[in-house]
């Protein structure tokens, strides 16, 4: 019995051990070109996806290398780069980290074919190798079910963005250039690039989401949903698209209608948390908070990290005066980003809530001095004032 458990902890060990030298490889594929053709710093985070509270750092030139202390999770790897403007530069840099898998595969087959490296050497190749070529294949395949960050950004796999990228080529300069204005979050510049083009000549699914998502964001919301309807009333819808009739749904104030488009979304890529949490926000202002925390504990389930998942659920609890539980989830949200205006005003109202109104105008005023926009801000800062007086 020792023997077996020696042999599944040996071979517990090989995998973690192959997972994170491939990862790390593969995020190297991404990060040399980046460096090549950039003066910006880069960042490679291996075991996590953008979460660097947790992590230490290590520093080359402009290079940094960030690990995680949970060795379980490295075979989560994210490369962070900036500065990169042409088409053949994103190219490289996307193919880059599948290259680069691809290539320690193959040579991982040349040695196995051509040395003779006994039993154990064969072993930990052999585990080498599979977790290269995993990493090749999970990667070139597209796919549209994103990760997302702590931050709540959605980052497609290599395969996926490979695609957009090539789908842009075929748009003409002004779309592509409303392409990179929404990347910016510009989403005026996007309607005034496009506002010639409209609605017959956008012709590809990329660029018809970003002009009815920077309607959205504009505040054109019965604009969004006709053009919506005249893009996609007519197609089968994938999670992305109901995802969007839940946006524009909730610019409604139409909660209900919007949690049955999320659950829709979510039936198709149910391990998404940025939309398990969107369900929980809909829950949250119809004053479901029952229902809001379930949603947010699924979408913490699947990124353990989710800040704003911290936050929703720490507001929820705070309604629900479970105060001890919401506490805790602000000690994880300030974790990971404790100085963020959000951050405070959570602790803000847990402090109200507490009873400690000298804290809670301290973190409320905080919030608020560093921009934070709540249309329940002014009036929580003017009765916690009242009752500190």
């Amino acid at each position: 019995m020792l023997t077996g458990i020696l042999v599944a902890i040996i071979g517990i060990a090989l995998i973690l051990f192959a997972r994170s030298i491939t990862t790390l490889i593969h995020e190297l594929g991404h990060a040399i070109p980046s460096l090549l053709f950039t003066e910006e710093p880069v960042v490679i985070c291996v075991g996590s996806y953008e979460n660097l509270n947790k992590s230490k750092g290590i520093k080359f030139g402009r290079l940094t290398l960030f690990f995680t202390l949970n060795i379980f999770n490295w075979n989560q790897g994210l490369c962070l780069h900036k500065g990169v403007t042409t088409f053949i530069q994103n190219l490289l840099i996307i193919i880059g980290g599948p290259f680069a898998s691809l290539l320690v595969g193959l040579g991982l087959i040349y040695i196995v074919r051509t040395m003779n490296l006994g039993e154990y050497g064969i072993t930990v190749v052999m585990f080498l190798l599979v977790s290269a070529i995993w990493d090749f294949l999970v990667n070139i395949i597209p796919q549209t079910r994103p990760l997302v960050t702590h931050h709540g950004q959605i980052v497609y796999n290599d395969g996926y963005q490979l695609q957009l990228l090539l789908q842009q080529q075929g748009l003409s300069k002004q779309q592509q250039q409303a392409v990179e204005q929404f990347k910016s979050k510009n989403y005026n510049k996007v309607l005034d690039l496009l506002k010639d083009d409209l609605p017959n000549k956008l012709k590809t699914v990329g660029i018809q989401q970003i002009y009815v998502e920077s309607l959205l964001h504009s505040g054109a919301v019965a604009d969004a949903e006709e053009q919506f309807y005249h893009f996609f009333g007519q197609k089968k819808l994938n999670s992305t698209d109901f995802s969007l009739i839940g946006a524009i749904k909730i610019e409604q104030n139409e909660y209900a209608n919007a949690i049955q488009a999320y659950d829709r979304a979510i039936y198709l890529d149910y391990q998404n948390p940025l939309l398990l949490n969107q369900k929980g926000l809909c829950h949250s202002n119809m004053a479901d908070y029952e229902d809001a925390i379930v949603a947010y504990s699924k979408s913490l389930l699947y990124n353990r990290d989710y800040y704003d998942a911290f936050l929703n659920r720490a507001y929820a609890l705070i309604k629900l005066k479970r105060l001890d539980l919401a506490a805790k989830d602000l000690q994880q949200a300030a974790a990971i980003n404790g100085n963020h205006p959000k951050t405070f005003f959570h602790i803000g109202l847990l402090k109200k809530a507490e009873g400690d109104n000298a804290e809670a105008l301290k973190n409320l005023q905080k919030a608020q001095d560093m921009g934070f926009e709540h249309h329940g801000l002014d009036y929580y800062i003017s009765e916690v004032r009242g009752l500190r007086d």
